[in-house]
């Protein structure tokens, strides 16, 4: 006589709280998919938390975000805090599962800016232009 000996999921039915690293489409699902309550803060959850306000480091906006960009549908550009425009450019494939749309400044916009701390991040000093990206979940 054999026996079956069914695995059962340690996490199932379980919640399990992780950092703003784990926050993607994929591992909701996966969450979900496993019967598993997951709760994972996404990267923006402090300026959408009113415990945060006040804060020194919270107060003071640090990048400008999609939001401070304003949309111009005749020609399907986004117009700068500073005035400036950011052209289309198409879609990218970000990773498996997300895609965007991108809008890009030209260099000699940005380089001398005087909002572009407030704009650019750069690491190592090489992105001198502002680009943004629109994502959306691919199905």
């Amino acid at each position: 006589m054999k026996m079956i000996i069914e695995k059962e999921d340690p996490l199932k039915n379980k919640i399990v709280l992780a950092d703003t690293g784990y926050f993607s489409e994929n591992n909701l699902r996966e969450a979900d998919n496993r019967e598993i309550e997951a709760i994972i803060p996404d990267n923006n959850f402090r300026s959408r938390d009113s415990q945060f306000d006040g804060r020194p480091c919270h107060s003071e906006k640090k990048r400008f975000d999609v939001k401070d960009f304003k949309h111009q549908e005749k020609d399907n550009t986004y117009i700068c805090p500073n005035g400036q425009k950011l052209v289309y450019k198409g879609f990218v494939q970000l990773n498996r599962s997300k895609g965007g749309h991108k809008w890009q400044a030209k260099n000699s916009f940005c380089r001398d800016c005087p909002m572009r701390d407030k704009c650019i991040s750069s690491r190592g000093g090489k992105k001198s232009f502002r680009t943004l990206h629109i994502s959306r979940v691919v199905q």
